[in-house]
């Protein structure tokens, strides 16, 4: 098989139900790399990180285009398509502070959008409030339904390789997916237009971005003590070591660790 035809079955088959399905196969197939699915190896993805660096593209594009070929992978695999098993490395901070919002920021953010007349920054409003409670990735949060809702614990469906996941809602997220119609009526390139506006009114820092919120979340489980294991499941990071990204918030932990040796 050749990864035009494995794009366009994992739309069929995945993106086709996702709010913004149509946009990554779009992506994916504009880079116009037709090869057998077979030289989809460990070599070929690294060549791909460098090829696109080359291009200009800010390692958060790549990720996005990385990520979009695991999931490739995963649905042929899922349809009992013998593919290669590649260790893809994605590129990640170092040595950085992980940019994070505030509760402030949050609120200031929905105020300045809930003020404006464009539907869709109104939305926006809520949507950044629902992303900071829960840590959801963008995509997860534009695809919750109203059965996804069981009293104060969401379902969040498997994406990108993970398993079904639940999570606790804040009192004023359930009141927000409550008043809203699910799915959220936006595209991602909606959200990100609010994000535009927001940054270019100076509202908010333009190194802060919608995934920021997922940071941020993080960042305020981590901080109030919460277990690294309980903050992947939370996440949904299907490995433990984009979770240590975290483990330098950890309050006292040398503390915790003499405590229990001693």
């Amino acid at each position: 098989m050749m990864l035009l035809d494995a794009i366009k079955l994992t739309y069929d088959v995945h993106w086709k139900f996702k709010p913004s399905g149509n946009y990554m196969a779009s992506k994916l197939e504009s880079l116009g790399l037709n090869v057998p699915i077979n030289q989809l190896n460990t070599s070929w993805f690294s060549w791909l990180k460098q090829h696109l660096s080359a291009k200009g593209l800010k390692p958060s594009t790549i990720n996005g285009y990385l990520s979009g070929f695991r999931t490739v992978l995963t649905v042929l695999e899922e349809h009992e398509i013998e593919v290669p098993k590649p260790k893809i490395r994605y590129f990640h901070p170092k040595n950085e502070r992980l940019a994070v919002w505030t509760e402030e920021l949050v609120q200031k953010a929905s105020e300045a959008l809930r003020n404006s007349k464009v539907e869709h920054y109104r939305i926006t409003a809520d949507l950044l409030v629902v992303l900071f409670d829960t840590g959801l990735r963008l995509g997860e949060a534009l695809a919750i339904k109203q059965n996804h809702i069981n009293g104060l614990t969401l379902l969040v469906p498997r994406q990108k390789g993970t398993q079904n996941r639940t999570i606790p809602l804040t009192q004023r997220v359930h009141a927000i997916l409550t008043k809203h119609h699910l799915p959220f009526p936006l595209k991602q390139s909606q959200v990100h237009s609010a994000m535009r506006f927001l940054h270019n009114k100076q509202i908010v820092p333009k190194h802060l971005v919608i995934h920021s919120l997922r940071h941020s979340y993080a960042s305020r489980l981590v901080t109030a003590g919460v277990s690294l294991f309980i903050v992947q499941h939370a996440l949904g990071h299907a490995s433990p070591k984009t979770t240590l990204r975290y483990a330098h918030l950890q309050p006292e932990a040398n503390e915790h660790i003499l405590k229990a040796l001693s």
